[in-house]
C-alpha cells in the first residue's frame, strides 16, 4: 500500500514538473534578436547596482577590487504567459548591458532571468573582480579619488534602449573591507555618450564613489616604525665608547642565555630517556 502511494506521488510530481517545463517553453516564433518594442520606440531598461564591498585599492596597478550585485529589468510583452518561469538570458532578447571599465571581472553566478507580472523580465547577477581607475599620487598619503563604474548596452543606441536608474537597488552597504580608505556616498546618473568604435550615441550608466585615504593608517603602520628604527640607530652616537664593549658583551650574553637553556633541556631530556 505504501509503495502504491509513493508511486502515485512520484508520478504526480513528474507530471507537475513536465507541465511546468511545458508552460515555460518559448513560442516557436519568438525572435531573440528582435526588441520587444517596435522601431522608433526605445525599450525601457531599469538597472540598479548595489556595491556590496570594496575589497582593496591597488595604487600600483590602478585598479579597485569590488563586489557588486546588479539587477536589471525590462518588459517583453511576448512573455506574458510565462509568469513565474525562470529562463536563461541567452534564450530571450536582452539589452546586453556590459561593464565598460572592467579590468578582470569574474561572474560569481550566471545571469538567469525571472518572468514577473505583465511580462516584466528581471535578472540578478553577483560579480566580483577588478575595475580600472587611474589615480594621481602627488598628495600621498593625503590624497582622495573617485571610484567610477560604467555600464552601457554595446549593441544598442539611445533610439533602441533607454537606461534608467533603479533607485531602490542603486545603493551601497554601510561597511567595506578596505582598511585604509574612507568611502563616501554613492551617486548614480545616466548620460548619453559616443559609442566606442561603432559611432552613434548610447546611454551610459555611471556610478561614482568618493574615497579619502586615511593618513593615520600609514602614520602608525609605516612612518612611526621607521622613526623608531632611525632613533635606535642614532643611540650609538650618545653611548660612552668605554662602556660600549661592556654593553655589547651583555647583549651577546642575554641573547645566548635562552639558547644555552634550550641546549641543557635537550641534553638532560636525551639522557633521561636513553641512559639508566
Amino acid at each position: 500500500m505504501r509503495g502504491l502511494v509513493f508511486a502515485c506521488l512520484f508520478s504526480c510530481a513528474l507530471s507537475s514538473i513536465a507541465e511546468a517545463a511545458q508552460r515555460c517553453n518559448l513560442d516557436e516564433n519568438y525572435n531573440v534578436n528582435q526588441r520587444p518594442d517596435p522601431a522608433g520606440q526605445p525599450t525601457d531598461v531599469s538597472l540598479g547596482v548595489t556595491i556590496v564591498d570594496v575589497l582593496s585599492i591597488n595604487d600600483l596597478e590602478g585598479t579597485v577590487a569590488i563586489d557588486l550585485l546588479a539587477t536589471i529589468e525590462w518588459r517583453d510583452a511576448r512573455l506574458l504567459g510565462l509568469k513565474g518561469c525562470r529562463i536563461e538570458s541567452r534564450q530571450i532578447w536582452n539589452p546586453g548591458v556590459q561593464m565598460l571599465n572592467t579590468a578582470q571581472y569574474e561572474s560569481a553566478a550566471e545571469l538567469a532571468v525571472s518572468i514577473l507580472d505583465d511580462g516584466v523580465v528581471r535578472g540578478t547577477v553577483r560579480r566580483r573582480g577588478d575595475i580600472s581607475n587611474r589615480f594621481r599620487m602627488e598628495e600621498f598619503p593625503f590624497d582622495s579619488r573617485v571610484i567610477t563604474l560604467e555600464f552601457l548596452p554595446l549593441d544598442y543606441n539611445i533610439e533602441e534602449v533607454k537606461l534608467t536608474v533603479n533607485e531602490q537597488r542603486a545603493r551601497r552597504l554601510t561597511t567595506f573591507s578596505v582598511p585604509d580608505w574612507s568611502i563616501g556616498d554613492l551617486a548614480t546618473v545616466v548620460e548619453e555618450v559616443e559609442r566606442p568604435l561603432r559611432g552613434g550615441k548610447v546611454p551610459l550608466y555611471r556610478m561614482t564613489l568618493p574615497a579619502q585615504r586615511d593618513p593615520s593608517y600609514y602614520l602608525y603602520k609605516v612612518m612611526l616604525p621607521l622613526i623608531m628604527i632611525v632613533m635606535m640607530s642614532w643611540c650609538v652616537f650618545w653611548i660612552d665608547p668605554e662602556k660600549r664593549a661592556a654593553l655589547e658583551q651583555a647583549m651577546a650574553s642575554s641573547e645566548a642565555l635562552p639558547l644555552d637553556e634550550e641546549l641543557d633541556k635537550d641534553y638532560y631530556g636525551i639522557r633521561e630517556r636513553f641512559l639508566p
